[in-house]
């Protein structure tokens, strides 16, 4: 049976889009349990679109999830989710920096879409990973996470070696790339497979998933996603022929991401 692709744009700020931020769900999953405050919280809502579309007011958000399985594979997610961003995006007049959120080993999706060289991976200027894993922890490798995490009988031990292959590609890239801004987050539960050791990604600590997403800690989530998802940008000033740096919520400009600087058609003030 093919896997089949269902997406949802919780977001949509029309013309005044200036960034995507792309949620990727991992295996099975078909809420957005990740993202969404418990009861406990005092809301239930899914905050990453209902609370960012406050804070990030120019953000298209929008999700990415897979309605069937019978084998999973990254690449073939990881064309999902370039063909998801390629319809989402179809209508704009230019390209959008991109931020990749993903789930578990959705995190292996971003890190192929990232590698791969696409059209669409040259804008992606940030990635955030809600438990995944990129090494071993105290107590099991990370081949025996990945395994764990995977749905039982989905991925055989070669796919699994293949993603660890690409988690360290994605290592080496972000040590070479210090324009890709990036976050992790690991499992505080009991139940946790990705503890803080195997969230890590280079010398950045990782951050804890707080199920009750309570206020404190979506201030610091907030502020990060508002770091993730600020355009930077270099405009030209034709009349002194020198270069002057904006940063904030505008539109156009030359994008400095992953892959150098992105032009764009600068339609604000300074």
């Amino acid at each position: 049976m093919a896997q089949t692709q269902s997406e949802t744009v919780l977001v949509d700020p029309g013309k005044a889009t200036n960034v995507d931020i792309m949620l990727i769900l991992g295996p099975g999953q078909k809420r957005l349990d990740p993202w969404i405050s418990r009861p406990s919280a005092g809301d239930g809502i899914t905050w990453l679109g209902e609370k960012l579309k406050i804070d990030i007011p120019n953000a298209r958000i929008s999700v990415c999830r897979y309605a069937e399985h019978e084998a999973w594979n990254y690449r073939v997610h990881a064309g999902c989710v370039r063909r998801h961003l390629e319809r989402v995006r179809s209508g704009d007049t230019q390209p959008y920096p991109i931020v990749l959120v993903a789930y578990g080993l959705a995190g292996i999706v971003s890190a192929q879409v990232l590698q791969e060289e696409s059209s669409l991976s040259r804008y992606v200027q940030g990635l955030v990973f809600f438990g995944t894993p990129f090494r071993g922890s105290g107590r099991r490798q990370l081949s025996d996470i990945l395994r764990l995490l995977a749905l039982p009988g989905t991925a055989s031990d070669a796919r699994l070696i293949s993603a660890a292959d690409v988690l360290q590609g994605l290592l080496t890239r972000l040590s070479n790339k210090p324009s890709i801004k990036y976050q992790t987050f690991y499992e505080s539960s009991s139940m946790q497979y990705v503890d803080q050791h195997a969230a890590k990604i280079l010398s950045q600590e990782a951050m804890y998933i707080s199920t009750d997403c309570e206020e404190a800690w979506y201030n610091t989530v907030k502020k990060l996603f508002q770091e993730l998802a600020q355009v930077e940008a270099t405009l030209t000033d034709a009349n002194r022929a020198t270069s002057i740096t904006v940063a904030g919520d505008f539109h156009g400009g030359s994008h400095r991401n992953n892959s150098g600087n992105v032009s764009y058609v600068y339609n604000g003030s300074r």
